[in-house]
């Protein structure tokens, strides 16, 4: 019987996202609204897994204007380590993390260590694919 597991797959935010009512370009500049404003499509994430611990809205937010804070959590698939992910093009990888064990400690959570920095500049860059500022 395959394990159940919560609802964990959340839309980039830089895809017409917001926070708090405030939506779009007037969240951030770097949202995009149409998908001809996506620079990048190979390299723009649309949906990633994201932590069980993370499920409170169906957005994966990341900051590139705080790029030492995690927000969202990406999610360790099946203790596969890491997360499948969707790019705007339409391919889909399993993207590897180095650094397991990061848990949300709060609104913003700050990087632990150099392996876990790098996965964040990781999400960042995927999502500065999108728009980016």
């Amino acid at each position: 019987m395959p394990c159940r597991r919560p609802f964990n797959v959340k839309l980039s935010i830089i895809l017409n996202g917001g926070e708090n009512g405030v939506n779009g370009k007037a969240y951030h500049p770097g949202i995009v609204i149409a998908l001809t404003e996506i620079r990048r499509p190979a390299g723009a994430f649309t949906f990633m897994d994201a932590s069980a611990m993370n499920m409170t809205s169906g957005t994966f937010v990341a900051n590139p204007d705080l790029p030492d804070v995690w927000y969202t959590i990406p999610g360790e698939r099946d203790r596969g380590c890491g997360a499948n992910v969707a790019f705007a093009d339409g391919h889909v990888r399993f993207k590897k993390w180095q650094y397991l064990g990061r848990i949300r400690t709060g609104m913003g959570t700050s990087f632990k260590n150099a392996a876990d920095r790098a996965d964040l500049r990781w999400v960042l860059d995927a999502l500065s694919g999108a728009g980016g500022p």
